[in-house]
């Protein structure tokens, strides 16, 4: 896609530092993720799929019109709501990491699984990473923080907007604002 011509592919970045007692304790430098990233992490760590359970109808079965049970997800299953809580906890480790991938003071100790990798691959890496920021001694509270701003990266800013303009508008570049179109019969 071109805007005036130009390419949009620009991501934007943003500084996050966690201060601690008003001192800096940790400072990354955030890339929002692409558009298609959610679709990424879908099938690197998939939801789980409930467990189905058939209606009952006081003490019986329902039956459907074809006298067939009916069933239907069982989503208060103990076991499903703990795998769903523990994909939850790794696709926000998978967009920290890919929100960091362009900070180049970041590095990490488990290798990245290769392209193509199993969704196998991709769990086992995001528990490593996960233990990795573990070991930062960061807290819940201030991980939440960090992955809310990456989330927010991707709305726009006042000071966003006027960069944008200046970009992508044509002649000077100073960002003059565009006219509006006349109302039509005057």
């Amino acid at each position: 896609m071109r805007i005036a011509g130009k390419s949009v592919a620009e991501r934007v970045t943003r500084r996050y530092t966690i201060e601690r007692e008003g001192k800096p304790f940790l400072s990354f430098q955030l890339t929002a993720p692409p558009l298609t990233f959610e679709h990424t992490m879908l099938d690197r760590v998939p939801l789980p799929v409930p467990p189905r359970k058939y209606v009952m109808k006081g003490d019986h079965v329902a039956k459907d019109v074809n006298n067939r049970p009916i069933s239907e997800d069982n989503t208060s299953d103990p076991e499903f709501r703990k795998k769903l809580r523990r994909v939850s906890v790794l696709q926000t480790i998978g967009l920290v990491h890919e929100a960091l991938r362009g900070d180049k003071e970041v590095s990490w100790d488990t290798p990245e699984p290769p392209p193509g990798a199993s969704q196998e691959a991709w769990v086992a890496f995001y528990e490593k990473i996960l233990e990795e920021f573990i070991g930062t001694g960061i807290t819940q509270g201030e991980f939440q923080v960090l992955s809310e701003s990456i989330t927010n990266l991707s709305s726009l800013s006042d000071g966003d907007i006027e960069e944008a303009r200046k970009r992508f508008l044509p002649s000077t570049g100073t960002g003059e604002k565009l006219k509006e179109p006349e109302p039509p019969g005057t």
